[in-house]
Formats: C-alpha cells, structure tokens, sequence
C-alpha cells in the first residue's frame, strides 16, 4: 500500500466530520516566494538551485463542548532551475481531534505529504548526486488519565511511513516506523514532576519480511525553576532484538531540555541521544545539541537565530553503516507589514560530513536563502 493511501486513510479514520457544517471555521493564507540553494542535496559535488514558488493553505478548525478538530491542507506549486531538475511542489495534509475533560484526555492525528521543495532539511541529505522527492505519512493516538491530583497515565501508539525517491513515483528507500509507548507521571511540590516510560519500536521494510524490534525504558523529570526557566530531561536503556539473530544489542539514550521565556524572548536549548532499529539490525545512534533564540523587536518585527550539531551513525539503503554529521546554522527575521501581510526571511548554512564504509568519506557545504510575502484573509464561518 502506498505511503499516499496510507497517510489518507489514517487522516480520514481519526478525523470524523461532524453534522455541523456551520460550526467550521478557517482563516486561508496565500505566499508568493522564492528560494536558493547552493548545494539542496548537501551532497559532495551537489549542484545549486533556484525555484519561484507560491503556497496556499486553508485551515479549517471545528470546536463543540469538550471535542475540536482541525484540518490543515496545503499546497505548493512552483517553478525551479538546476539542482538536476529538482522540483517545487508539494502538498501537506495534517489533521487532528482532540477531546479534553476534567480527569482524561484523547488526542488523534494523522498526516500526508508529498514533497520535493527545493531547500532540503540538514537531515534529509541523499548519498547519491540527484534530487530527492519525499512521500510520508504519518498516524497518531495518544490518551491520558489523571489518577488523582498528582499521578496520571498516558498511552500512545503511533505508525509513520516514508519513502524516498530521485524523481517522482520513483522509490529508492521505503520504511515504517510503528511506535507504542507507556508512561507514568508523578507531581511533586506542584511545579515539579518526575516519570518512568517504556516505549517499543518496530522497524519494518515494506514488502519484505524483515523487521528489527527495540525496547526502550527511561526515568525523568520536569517542572520550573526561578519562575522563568523550563526543563525536562530523561535518561534509560534501549535494547534490540531481531527474528534473524540471538545477539541483543544495547544502548543509552538521554536528553537535556531547558526553555526560558520572557516578555519579549525565548531562549531554548537541547542535548539529546536517541536508538532507534534499523534494516541493518543495528541500533542506529544520534546525538543532537540545539540552541534557539527568538526576540521581539516590536510589535511587527521578529527574529530568530538556531545552531545544531548532529551526528549519527546512519543506513544507506540497509545494507551499510555510514555515519553522518552536520553543524548548521539558521537566521530568519518576520516583518508584518500591516494586519494582513507579512514577509518573513530565511538563511541558513549547513556542514555535512559523511563517513561511509566502502566508500571512504566527504564534507559538502550548502547556503540556502528563502524570502516570502503572505496575505492573511479573514476568518470567516462555513455555511
């Protein structure tokens, strides 16, 4: 089955369109753009490329008593030159339900996505010296219970799928990802909390039968300090098993997480080291450490400035480790021109270094730029 009919089905099993019509809402946003990338693949030897593209989306929200849904299309369309032809479009489809009492909580979503946009993630780089297009989709059902003021449980399963490919309908790497998840959380002190979590994660190759199982179990905490600081961090064991093999490998997995917010700036930053199973029946491990700042100027000017360095020991295509690592940094500045129209700037820089066990190693650069003007209509009732 398809990644697209996949995504499909989830979106329209979780979001039921109730009998109100007129109770939908939406508030459409129309962007006009363009975009730059010196290197898009971030791959040695990569070509640059440019593209013109506009995007428009139409969100619909739904709220009655106790439940709301949101649905959330998005197309873009647009032109681009070199990078081997790579393309501009792409459509997103998101959706979620949530419903929200005094002691339990259920939330659902599911998503869709085909995407070839000329400004690829620092994660999304390829190997090879040609374009990828991206086809996902994505399903998720979590709940939680409060046991009393202080205890509460919470559940989640959720599947992802996601296909690459160098030209449309072309897939050269197909994957999915189904996650089941536990935790128990217990409050102290009403601003500090700590938690136990067992998660298992199933990677599965479609159309073979191969899989590769991990088993996650953590300890952590979260709560606030000094009123304005934020944090969360956690610490466990993964351990993989395999139908083809009597070995179980293990790892550590960690994350530090601290958020300060104030009356004009956020300031966030992040160290984490995650295991996940892979067609190679190996753990794969990443170590990723963010920081963000984001300030506001005024009223109508904002901007933000990122820095990430990651590094994981990756698959290619399931039958060889390689290890990858990047450092990026990212600006972006937003400007609203008036109560419907904003322009928001992008620039970025990306290192990526690969490490591959045939094929010896290579750093590529890449320096993206996107500049858009959006127009915000009213919010307006379906009838």
């Amino acid at each position: 089955m398809s990644a697209r009919v996949v995504g499909a089905s989830v979106v329209l099993a979780v979001l039921p369109i109730p009998a109100f019509a007129d109770s939908w809402t939406t508030e459409p946003t129309f962007t006009v753009g363009g975009e730059y990338s010196s290197n898009p693949t971030v791959a040695q030897g990569g070509d640059s490329g440019q593209a013109a593209v506009t995007t428009g989306s139409l969100p619909l929200e739904w709220a009655g008593g106790i439940h709301h849904l949101t649905l959330a299309p998005k197309v873009r369309i647009g032109a681009s030159g070199g990078a081997s032809g790579l393309g501009a479009d792409g459509y997103y489809l998101s959706g979620s339900y949530h419903a929200l009492s005094s002691r339990f909580k259920l939330e659902a979503s599911g998503s869709v996505s085909d995407d070839s946009s000329i400004i690829r993630q620092p994660d999304a780089g390829t190997l090879v010296r040609e374009p990828i297009r991206q086809h996902g989709a994505s399903g998720q059902l979590s709940t939680s219970y409060d046991l009393t003021e202080r205890d509460s449980l919470e559940a989640s399963l959720s599947v992802r799928n996601q296909r690459y490919g160098i030209r449309p309908n072309v897939g050269l790497y197909d994957f999915n990802y189904d996650s089941a998840m536990a935790r128990y959380t217990r409050l102290f002190a009403e601003e500090h909390a700590v938690f136990l979590s067992s998660e298992v994660v199933r990677y599965r190759i479609p159309g073979y039968d191969y899989r590769t199982d991990s088993v996650n179990a953590s300890i952590g905490a979260a709560g606030v300090f000094a009123q304005i600081w934020q944090y969360r961090l956690h610490a466990g064991r993964s351990r993989l098993s395999t139908p083809s093999s009597a070995e179980h490998p293990t790892g550590s997995l960690y994350a530090v997480q601290l958020d300060r917010a104030g009356e004009r700036s956020q300031l966030a930053f992040s160290i984490v080291q995650s295991l996940q199973p892979s067609g190679f029946g190996t753990l794969v491990l990443s170590r990723e450490a963010t920081a963000r700042f984001e300030w506001t100027a005024s009223e109508r000017l904002k901007f933000s400035l990122a820095a990430r360095r990651a590094q994981s020991s990756d698959v290619f295509y399931s039958f060889a480790l390689t290890e990858r690592r990047y450092n990026s940094l990212a600006a972006g500045s937003e400007w609203t021109l008036t109560e419907r129209w904003n322009t928001r700037l992008d620039v970025s820089y990306v290192k990526s270094t690969f490490d591959g066990l045939f094929s010896g190693g290579w750093t590529a650069h890449a320096v993206s730029v996107s500049l858009g003007l959006s127009r915000r209509f009213a919010r307006f009732s379906l009838t």
